[in-house]
Order: C-alpha cells, then sequence, then structure tokens
C-alpha cells in the first residue's frame, strides 16, 4: 500500500512539475509577443510621425 502511495505521489509531483515548466513557458513567450507588439506599434507610429512631417514641408 506504502508503494501504490509513493507512487501516486511521485506521479502528482511530476505532473505539477510539467505545469510549471508549461506555464513559465507562457508566460515568457506571452512577454516576448506584448514586447514584439510594442516594437511594431512604436515602428508604426514614428513612420506616420514621419510622414506627416514630411507631408508639412512639401
Amino acid at each position: 500500500m506504502d508503494a501504490a502511495k509513493e507512487a501516486r505521489n511521485k506521479a502528482l509531483d511530476t505532473g505539477a512539475d510539467g505545469i510549471d515548466a508549461v506555464r513559465r513557458l507562457g508566460n515568457e513567450a506571452l512577454d516576448r509577443a506584448r514586447s514584439a507588439t510594442g516594437r511594431v506599434s512604436s515602428q508604426i507610429s514614428e513612420r506616420t510621425l514621419r510622414r506627416r512631417e514630411g507631408d508639412k514641408e512639401a
């Protein structure tokens, strides 16, 4: 009986470790996506501003 409990506990621990790893990877992926979105947004804003400034000069 103790061996069965030990095996169950080990399986639960292993599963919990896997879930933690997936959560960390998911959070890292979200952080990278947010960062990339921010960079693209900044680039679009800068490009738009330059175009507007160029239109004023013409």
